[in-house]
């Protein structure tokens, strides 16, 4: 995909900026190659570079120049996709990128704290009274949301240097997100549909192996494979709401459930 503009005479801003949806970008200011964003030379695996924003220096001598952009990425979802082009100030373009969409990046650096803390905390409690304790799998189950949130953020390249590998980090936690969602249940529900969940747990685990080894072999990105993950991932959440309204018919909820109860509380 190729865009080709001619910046106005007028012309005196210091940047352009655009998102690249799994592309890799080259500007051109005057025929002239200004900016690239490739990572086929430093990403380990996959067939396209991460999504990012990339940002072109230019000046008030670039004016009336013609200004071509090229977006190139292996995926046919992704091939034709423009998002906005940006002009002006870099610092000025952040500010407006963090005021659109900082506030799902805030979420997800508390939740990532709130689930670093209750991992600890549940560990801690574990090594106290020598057991399992429902609230240790439960931040596992927030720490993996965090991850994603993080991956999908539109300001990840802010807090992580490497967008390649969050951005696979953010499909690798879908994928073994019903593995933290079935332990936790289980511990929480003392093993009542161990057998359901173990199922579960299995196919989401046998999902990501056989995923990572075509996404590793070059053969289909994870981007590519994700609805297999997504429907794993709903099958996980339906199957834990459907055991928690049958422990709800049978009375085991005053049992079981109310220390999650208080603990989000």
């Amino acid at each position: 995909m190729t865009i080709l503009t001619r910046l106005p005479e007028d012309y005196h801003e210091n940047t352009l900026a655009i998102r690249s949806s799994l592309q890799s970008v080259r500007f051109y200011v005057d025929g002239e190659l200004r900016m690239e964003y490739d990572t086929s030379g430093t990403r380990l695996v996959g067939k396209n570079s991460a999504s990012c924003y990339v940002f072109c220096p230019t000046s008030e001598d670039d004016a009336g120049k013609e200004v071509r952009i090229e977006l190139t990425t292996n995926t046919a979802k992704y091939s034709g996709v423009v998002n906005t082009v940006y002009c002006g100030d870099e610092a000025a373009i952040w500010g407006y990128l963090f005021q659109t969409y900082g506030l799902e990046t805030v979420i997800a650096l508390f939740l990532l704290f709130a689930g670093i803390i209750t991992i600890i905390f549940g560990f801690s409690l574990g090594i106290a009274y020598q057991t399992k304790f429902d609230m240790e799998y439960l931040g596992w189950c927030v720490f993996m949301a965090a991850i994603w949130m993080l991956g999908e953020s539109k300001m990840r390249q802010l807090f992580f240097p490497n967008p390649s590998a969050l951005a696979t980090l953010c499909f690798v936690m879908i994928m073994l997100s019903p593995i933290a969602i079935g332990y936790y249940m289980d511990t929480l529900q003392k093993g009542r549909y161990r057998k359901v969940f173990g199922v579960v747990e299995s196919i989401a685990f046998l999902n990501a192996l056989i995923c990572s080894a075509l996404h590793i072999l070059g053969i289909a990105d994870y981007i590519e494979t994700l609805p297999v993950a997504h429907v794993i991932l709903a099958g996980s959440v339906l199957i834990g709401f459907i055991t928690m309204v049958c422990d709800l018919k049978r009375g085991y909820v005053s049992e079981k459930y109310t220390f999650s109860v208080l603990y989000w509380q």
